[in-house]
């Protein structure tokens, strides 16, 4: 794959992807599911230190951090780590930077690595995801845990998303939440299943406020995951397909990852 973003234009459409949604970006995410997942993968052995790629508001940061583990999270989106700085303002033992995970170099290593809601989908092509990967492996230590969360899609899904009119998903986020009655999301997915890579239009009703944003990523398949994987020096150790620890299969709606040293 050819399209390889430069830092600053990565930045670029971080920037414009999440500049819309950062207000709403808890209420979105309302009905994932996924906190406790990460909650109880923090909990065990608590006290060691974690490293969250992709903060992006800090929701899943917040619950690291509570769980007793010190926390540092990287995002190359400063409007994302200045929101996230705000929720957790006060808290001692959250470090939060502007980096790039194909780049960065921190003078330690973490007994736990986290990739939530995929950042990773944002790197398009082959040499930034072995770039991230590798940084994980760098960074990750000995008997540590790379946790990723990645992008992924059942065939039919991919079928439908790859057709004249693509994937059209409506969400009400929430529903009977009184909090978040007003917010109705409505995502148009167009994906290219020979590249794996797709560009989704979102359009997010708030009562009398329409925010729309666009998405352009890569999703995964297992095979290339497991490759890349290996490439950088880890193994998979566990696959779930969901986020109460079912394993994974190839109908799951999810496909979660946790990878250790080779």
């Amino acid at each position: 794959m050819a399209d390889a973003p430069s830092e600053g234009r990565l930045q670029d459409e971080l920037r414009s992807y999440y500049g819309p949604l950062l207000p709403h970006w808890d209420r979105t995410l309302r009905d994932r599911g996924d906190l406790a997942f990460w909650r109880r993968a923090a909990e065990r052995r608590p006290g060691r230190a974690a490293l969250e790629l992709g903060t992006g508001s800090g929701r899943v940061t917040e619950v690291l951090a509570r769980a007793g583990r010190p926390v540092t999270g990287l995002d190359l989106n400063p409007d994302a780590v200045r929101r996230a700085r705000d929720r957790l303002l006060g808290r001692t033992d959250v470090h939060l930077l502007v980096a790039d995970m194909r780049t960065f170099r921190l003078a330690r290593r973490f007994g736990l690595v986290v990739a939530a809601n995929d950042p990773l989908s944002h790197l398009r092509s082959d040499r930034g995801r072995d770039r991230a990967l590798r940084r994980v492996a760098e960074h990750l230590a000995e008997d540590g845990r790379f946790l990723l969360d990645a992008l992924w899609f059942r065939e039919e899904w991919v079928a439908e998303a790859a057709g004249p009119g693509g994937k059209v998903v409506r969400q009400r986020p929430g529903r009977g939440d009184e909090a978040a009655a007003t917010l109705e999301i409505r995502q148009r997915w167009r994906c290219d299943p020979d590249r794996r890579s797709c560009v989704a239009e979102f359009r997010v009703e708030d009562g009398d406020h329409t925010i729309t944003s666009t998405f352009r990523g890569r999703y995964w398949s297992p095979a290339e995951l497991e490759e890349r994987l290996r490439r950088a020096g880890l193994r998979t150790r566990r696959r779930w397909g969901d986020y109460e620890g079912t394993d994974w299969a190839p109908d799951s709606p999810h496909l979660v990852v946790e990878a250790v040293p080779r």
